[in-house]
């Protein structure tokens, strides 16, 4: 009965302190408290392994009680600490998410900064992120936050980026940015999915005036502009780019190096023409540009280097992919 008592003890206090911390501690201290909440727990538990009757009894060990914590004794109370921990780490961060999801208050962000740190161990190295973003609170005042992120949030954000946010409004330190996966689809409900080819023969057909309403139904980030009498539709977070030309083409610029192949579904393609050899390159086109041929579409694609804006302020050098759309 002894040992029962400490046992229950060491789950009141796990299922107390998960409940009842304020998010704004835990926000404060993050996997820290989870560690302390789980070293309590192994605590107490300890105590049942000795069967002790009081606190003041382990000053007064006898012997036989000593003997009743055996190596695998260790190893559970090891395992708890460990397991715990992350668990009530995970908890947390759920209950930040609901609070957010159902009481959160959405606002426009500034990106002010970012940065990223590694650091180097003996079995490899490990990179963690931070960025730090203003915006205005429900009083019109504007406060800055910094907090650490995930390299899928860290790579769709850059400098002076304008993004959504949904922050708690009793604890403004407490948000989360409306960029990457996880988080786009945890608040906006939307897979935040990177273009397909499908996508761009639904927007030939539903135009530009609905290109953003489906635009914001696959991913976030979505603007449109207009620019020499095309209409463009960019996504900076996901660095992609689509345009609706006034001759009625529909150009398309992907966030990474694809070839044609594995954009345009195989059973599509009718046949491959002769690629156009770009002479006397003044528009800045790429050197050479392949012609595919459709059922109903003639494409026309190209690769080039382009540079990206980070986090940091630094550029980056990437190499993208551009597709052109035509009717035959």
């Amino acid at each position: 009965m002894k040992s029962i008592k400490w046992y229950l003890i060491a789950v009141g206090i796990t299922i107390g302190l998960f409940f009842f911390t304020s998010l704004s501690f835990y926000n404060v201290l993050g996997f820290f408290l989870s560690l302390i909440i789980a070293v309590l727990a192994a605590a107490f538990t300890l105590l049942g392994f000795l069967n002790v009757g009081n606190l003041n009894e382990i000053l007064f060990l006898e012997e036989e009680q000593k003997q009743n914590v055996q190596g695998f004794h260790m190893m559970i109370l090891m395992v708890m600490v460990i397991v715990g921990s992350i668990i009530l780490s995970l908890g947390f961060e759920e209950r930040l998410d609901y609070a957010i999801e159902k009481h959160g208050v959405s606002v426009k962000a500034t990106v002010v900064d970012g940065f990223q740190y590694t650091e180097q161990r003996r079995r490899g190295s490990s990179t963690s992120y931070s960025v730090t973003i203003a915006f205005p609170l429900q009083n019109k005042e504007e406060r800055r936050f910094g907090t650490k992120i995930d390299a899928d949030i860290y790579n769709s954000l850059s400098k002076g980026l304008k993004v959504d946010i949904k922050y708690l409004p009793e604890d403004p330190s407490i948000f989360r940015i409306m960029a990457g996966t996880r988080n786009v689809s945890r608040f906006k409900h939307i897979d935040n999915r990177n273009i397909r080819f499908s996508d761009l023969e639904k927007l030939r057909r539903l135009g530009k005036v609905k290109a953003l309403s489906f635009l914001d139904s696959v991913s976030a980030g979505w603007t449109v502009t207009e620019d020499s009498g095309a209409t463009v539709c960019s996504n900076p977070m996901k660095n992609e780019l689509i345009a609706f030309t006034p001759g009625g083409d529909l150009i398309f610029r992907g966030n990474e190096f694809f070839t044609a192949e594995e954009f345009i579904p195989l059973k599509r393609i009718i046949k491959k023409g002769e690629p156009v050899v770009v002479q006397n390159n003044k528009e800045g086109l790429p050197p050479k540009i392949d012609i595919y041929e459709l059922d109903t579409l003639s494409v026309k694609y190209f690769a080039e280097g382009v540079q990206k804006p980070g986090t940091d302020n630094r550029m980056v050098y990437v190499e993208r992919s551009t597709i052109v759309l035509s009717s035959k």
